[in-house]
């Protein structure tokens, strides 16, 4: 309930789309986020609605199908953020995938999902899966199914071409500026390489946004909350140097550097426990948005 009356209450307040996250087995309760994403359209009439999907722990088949079905509930609001994964290798053993294979398997699983979303008959002989005579009905309502936003930190070379070669986008997280950019530039660059056109990519990021007056203060929290969700250990420096932190404007100067950087699509992310979430995101949009040009509004 309270996941579906936080994604109504973004369509209200005008924001353009809402991401979910994806665990089996986790740290911390989580529920499964293609049904979670079901429900959530089933409540929404505007809002685009994604999930970060851990590709590899899944057939390709019945994903491509659930994922279809989605986008025709959702009349076309769907998109996908391909992850491979790894962090938690339990989750990967108690799915009966090799941490190893994770990175072919959505190689594979990316390629299959979108001929399956063609509607025409399919055949893939892969090194993980084989697709023989295979028509999928109906097709989505989006023409070859639903877009990949690419999930990765932009560390690994592979990551980069995998979102060139099979991707419409990249979900960022945790980069910096800098290292936006450069991904940003050098994922354009392969993608020409391989006979893409650039302008059909998004650039997305998760955007962590903490509004205080004591930008120190923001920087404790925030690294805390990490330990606190992750498990990691406690680092102020990477929460200063990967996040939006302190006073409304020192929070709109960070954030204008990403989107200087090239950053169009904003998941803002407050970095803190559930009951500081309402009053921050409420400060962001009020106080921060606003110096960067951003005005969320009524439903559009």
């Amino acid at each position: 309930d309270a996941m579906i009356d936080a994604a109504t209450r973004a369509e209200e307040e005008g924001y353009d789309f809402v991401t979910l996250a994806d665990h089996m087995l986790w740290r911390h309760p989580t529920l499964d986020s293609l049904v979670m994403m079901g429900l959530i359209l089933a409540n929404t009439k505007r809002i685009r609605v994604g999930t970060v999907l851990l590709v590899p722990l899944r057939h390709p088949t019945i994903t491509a199908k659930m994922a279809g079905t989605l986008d025709l509930i959702g009349q076309g609001r769907v998109f996908l953020i391909p992850a491979v994964g790894g962090d938690y290798s339990h989750e990967y053993e108690s799915c009966g995938v090799k941490v190893s294979e994770r990175a072919g398997r959505t190689n594979e699983s990316l390629e299959i999902m979108r001929l399956l979303w063609t509607g025409e008959e399919v055949n893939y002989e892969g090194r993980y899966y084989r697709i023989q005579d295979a028509t999928m009905l109906p097709a989505p309502v989006q023409p070859g199914g639903p877009p990949f936003w690419l999930a990765h930190r932009g560390k690994s070379e592979a990551a980069i071409r995998r979102t060139a070669r099979l991707g419409q986008g990249w979900f960022a997280s945790w980069v910096s500026p800098g290292r936006f950019q450069n991904v940003w530039d050098r994922t354009l660059e392969y993608a020409q390489g391989y006979g893409r056109d650039p302008s059909i990519f998004t650039p997305a990021s998760i955007i962590r946004i903490y509004v205080s007056d004591d930008k120190e203060d923001a920087i404790q929290r925030t690294s805390a909350n990490r330990t606190r969700i992750y498990g990691h250990a406690s680092n102020p420096g990477m929460a200063d140097h990967l996040q939006c932190l302190g006073t409304p404007q020192q929070c709109a100067e960070k954030l204008q550097a990403y989107l200087d950087a090239g950053l169009t699509h904003i998941h803002v992310e407050v970095p803190a426990p559930p009951e500081e979430q309402d009053e921050q995101l409420k400060a962001i949009a009020r106080d921060v948005l606003p110096l960067v040009g951003i005005n969320l509004g009524a439903s559009r």
